[in-house]
C-alpha cells in the first residue's frame, strides 16, 4: 500500500499546453519548415521558450480581476478554508508516520526471530512456527513430504540457517537483479539482515544492511538514509534527499572500480611504460553512494574527463534527476516489499503478485475455432 513518502519532490514536467484555446490560421508551408529547422537546430531556444511558457501557466487570469469585490471576498474565504484543510492534511500525514513507527516496533520481534532462523542462531525452528506458516488452502509440495532422501542428504551435509537467503531474495527482484554482478554475489552471500530504522530528528527512514565477516570490506553494516520534507501546499511528505555511506574496502577488493592497464610507447625514445587507470565499475554497492537532486552522481564525477561538445547541461540535469528517482524507487522497494515480505522474495512467490513471472506458451490455451478459421482462409487464398 502507498505510504505518505511516495511523492517525488519535483513535479512532473508539463507535457501539454492549456486546452480550449481558439484555433489560429496555419502558417505557409515554407514558414513552418523554416521554423521547424530553427527549433531543431537550437535546443537552447527551445528550452528557454518552454521555461517561459511554463512560468505563465497557473498565473491568475484577468477573469479574477474582473470579479466584483464581494465575489473576491468569498474567494479569499475559500482560500482560508483550504489553508485549514492543508493543516489537517499535515496532521494526517504526521499521524500516519507515527502509526508506521508504532507497527514497526511491533514487527521488530518477528524480524529478530527471522534473523535468527536465517543465521542459524538461537533456538531451532519450533513446530508452532512451522504450523503458523502452513496454508490450508494450498496443497503441500511433494518435495516437502519426501523427507527420507532429504534427511539423509542433510545428515551428510548439514547447513547452518538458510544459506544465501538475502542474495536469493534480491536476485528474485527484477530491478535489484539487474544491479547485481557476478562479483557482487560473493559478498552478498555474507548479507545476514536488512533492517528498516525510522529517523528521529526529521521525517525519513534508514536501510541498514548487516554483513558477516567477509573478504571485501571491514564495515559490519552499510546504510542508506532517505529524508523527506513536508510540502507546503498539500501537507504531504515528499522526498528530499538520500544519504549513503562510505565503504571501507579492503586493499584490492573494491568492487566499485576497475583497474585498467595500458602500455604506452614514447614517440622519441621508443621506451614502453605501463600505466594503470582506475575507472568506475558496475556494482550493486553503488546503491550506497550519496545522491541529491542538485548534485551529480559520484560515478559521473569520477568518470571520463572528456565531455561531448553537443551534450547540453539540460540533458545532464535530466539524467541526474532520473538517477535520483531510480534510487528513491529502490529505497521504497526495500522499505515496502523486500524487508516486510523477504520470505516471499526468497521463495519466488512474490513474483506472482508483482507480475514479474515470465509468460510461457503452455500457460495459454488457443481457441480451436480461431485456428480452423485461419486454416480455411489459407485454403481460400491458395
Amino acid at each position: 500500500a502507498p505510504t505518505p513518502f511516495n511523492t517525488p519532490l519535483n513535479a512532473a514536467p508539463i507535457t501539454s499546453g492549456a486546452e480550449g484555446s481558439s484555433p489560429s490560421a496555419a502558417p505557409p508551408p515554407a514558414v513552418a519548415a523554416a521554423a521547424g529547422d530553427l527549433f531543431a537546430n537550437n535546443q537552447a531556444l527551445v528550452s528557454m521558450l518552454q521555461g517561459r511558457l511554463g512560468r505563465l501557466i497557473g498565473h491568475p487570469s484577468s477573469y479574477l480581476d474582473s470579479l466584483s469585490p464581494p465575489v473576491r471576498r468569498r474567494i479569499r474565504g475559500v482560500r482560508g478554508l483550504q489553508k485549514q484543510h492543508t493543516e489537517l492534511e499535515r496532521q494526517f500525514h504526521q499521524e500516519v508516520l507515527e502509526l508506521e513507527k508504532r507497527y514497526q516496533r511491533l514487527y521488530a520481534p518477528l524480524y529478530e526471530r527471522r534473523r535468527e532462523l536465517i543465521a542459524g542462531a538461537g533456538q531451532e525452528v519450533t513446530d508452532a512456527e512451522i504450523a503458523a506458516g502452513k496454508e490450508e488452502d494450498v496443497p503441500e509440495d511433494p518435495q516437502e513430504t519426501e523427507d527420507s532422501s532429504d534427511a539423509a542428504a542433510a545428515a551428510v551435509q548439514p547447513a547452518t540457517g538458510i544459506p544465501e537467503f538475502w542474495l536469493t531474495a534480491l536476485k528474485n527482484h527484477q530491478l535489484l537483479a539487474e544491479l547485481i554482478t557476478d562479483a557482487d554475489e560473493d559478498v552478498l552471500k555474507k548479507l545476514t539482515d536488512i533492517r528498516l530504522i525510522y529517523t528521529d530528528e526529521r521525517p525519513g527512514f534508514q536501510l541498514a544492511f548487516d554483513f558477516a565477516e567477509n573478504d571485501y570490506f571491514t564495515d559490519p553494516t552499510l546504510t542508506k538514509t532517505y529524508y523527506y520534507q513536508q510540502a507546503g501546499s498539500i501537507g504531504d511528505l515528499v522526498y528530499e534527499r538520500a544519504e549513503g555511506c562510505s565503504i571501507q574496502w579492503r586493499e584490492g577488493r573494491d568492487l566499485s572500480v576497475t583497474i585498467q592497464t595500458k602500455r604506452q610507447r614514447h614517440k622519441a625514445t621508443g621506451a614502453i611504460r605501463t600505466v594503470q587507470k582506475t575507472v568506475p565499475a558496475q556494482t550493486f554497492f553503488e546503491f550506497f553512494k550519496t545522491l541529491s537532486p542538485s548534485r551529480p552522481s559520484a560515478s559521473k564525477e569520477e568518470g571520463s574527463e572528456e565531455v561531448a561538445e553537443d551534450e547540453e547541461p539540460e540533458e545532464d540535469a535530466e539524467e541526474d534527476e532520473e538517477e535520483v528517482e531510480r534510487d528513491y524507487e529502490l529505497g521504497e522497494e526495500f522499505k515496502e516489499k523486500i524487508i516486510p515480505h523477504a520470505i516471499d522474495w526468497f521463495t519466488g512467490e512474490a513474483l506472482q503478485y508483482e507480475g514479474f513471472d515470465d509468460f510461457e506458451e503452455d500457460d495459454y490455451e488457443y481457441d480451436s475455432t480461431d485456428e480452423e478459421e485461419e486454416e480455411e482462409e489459407d485454403e481460400e487464398d491458395e
